[in-house]
């Protein structure tokens, strides 16, 4: 489970900020939108609000080029970081649990990386517990040799091979991620630790290839058309058609079919949508959704939202994150305060993140937030003169 998720000079984003789904404070209501990891309580669902432009699209960028970059074990395979503002390093950190707690950071220069390191905690029943280094590798770039390369191990704990660093060295450049390195030459605690980055799944923008495979060989086929029953509850069937540019084909109680081009947007976004929904629901994984009503209703959000808190259905604690303009979902009958983030532009227009948990409000303990967020007590709404647009 995702716990923190800290960035600095990543898109709009260029002081250290960072979102948390641990719980803040007692918790006396919503216990299933939390799951209990040791002593510390981490929630399933976070939601972000803010003007458009503000910086939610980016926060998830972030993540996904963050992400990528660990899966593919290539610093380069994400554009992300090849934008350098003012020549300032990029660093983003993850704390997450993976059977045990851990920190991974990584701090990046325009040669590659430049610091990687993980840690852990050796036991969940201590909250205030501190981590313990697993390694940590450092890239000089100021020779005349090129990088070379410093790396200090836990050989206690990560008990390496004879000759490891050796062979470490050979293979190590500041383009190669060292989490993906060493997921190939040990198992056990860095296993744990790189499949949490493998169960991270990112929905932006118009996408079927996950659906097409899945019908394509009817996996989980009975799973996604429930799903797509949500949207559309005389749905009886789903296929692929046979054409060269194949569409998915809906197939109604009274026998009529659809094709996709004919179907409704939000109908459309469920069936795209279900396969990841139901990989990260079966991984235990963390599903990332870039707006998340731009197609789907607010009962479908909903329905989604309670998907994710049922203990009886999300029984592997995955997580949903998404952001939304959908003020109904402002809501404390859905979420609590510390679940609700936003993000809004300073005097300096970078993005600046703050929780509803530690907003001074009038209504903050109300039933609905909405009042408030439109009195802009929140902040994170656009602000316009409309006098000023006519001229």
């Amino acid at each position: 489970m995702l716990i923190t998720f800290e960035l600095e000079n990543m898109y709009s984003y260029l002081h250290k900020d960072f979102i948390s789904l641990e719980s803040k404070g007692a918790v006396r209501s919503h216990h299933d939108n939390y799951a209990q990891l040791g002593k510390r309580k981490v929630m399933k669902l976070l939601s972000l609000y803010g003007s458009n432009s503000a910086g939610k699209s980016n926060l998830f960028k972030s993540i996904f080029a963050a992400t990528e970059m660990i899966k593919t074990g290539d610093v380069h395979s994400s554009r992300s970081f090849s934008n350098f503002h003012n020549s300032e390093d990029i660093s983003f950190k993850f704390e997450f649990y993976s059977n045990r707690f851990y920190e991974y950071s990584v701090v990046l220069c325009e040669q590659g990386i430049r610091e990687e390191k993980l840690s852990m905690k050796s036991t969940t029943s201590n909250k205030n517990a501190g981590y313990e280094e697993l390694y940590c590798v450092k890239y000089n770039f100021t020779t005349e040799l090129g990088a070379s390369l410093e790396l200090v191990t836990n050989d206690s704990i990560l008990k390496p091979p004879k000759g490891f660093k050796n062979k470490i060295e050979e293979v190590a450049t500041p383009r190669k991620v060292f989490l993906k390195i060493l997921e190939f030459y040990f198992g056990g605690i860095i296993t744990d630790a790189y499949n949490f980055f493998e169960k991270i799944e990112m929905k932006s923008g118009y996408s079927k290839t996950d659906l097409f495979e899945k019908l394509k060989f009817k996996t989980n086929y009975r799973d996604i058309l429930q799903l797509i029953k949500l949207a559309d509850s005389n749905i009886d069937d789903i296929s692929i058609s046979d054409e060269e540019d194949s569409q998915i084909i809906y197939k109604y109680s009274h026998s009529k079919k659809i094709q996709e081009s004919e179907q409704s947007s939000g109908t459309n976004e469920m069936a795209y949508i279900s396969p990841l929904i139901l990989d990260v629901l079966k991984r235990g994984g963390v599903l990332v959704i870039d707006e998340v009503d731009a197609f789907l209703h607010t009962v479908l959000v909903k329905a989604l939202i309670y998907i994710f808190n049922s203990p009886d259905i999300n029984i592997n604690n995955a997580q949903l994150i998404f952001n939304t303009h959908n003020q109904m979902l402002l809501d404390s009958r859905i979420f609590r305060s510390d679940q609700i983030w936003f993000v809004e532009k300073n005097d300096e227009n970078t993005s600046e993140l703050y929780c509803l948990k530690d907003i001074d409000s009038s209504e903050k303990n109300s039933k609905s937030y909405v009042n408030a967020y439109f009195r802009g007590e929140y902040g994170a709404i656009p602000y316009y003169d409309i006098d000023a647009l006519m001229v």
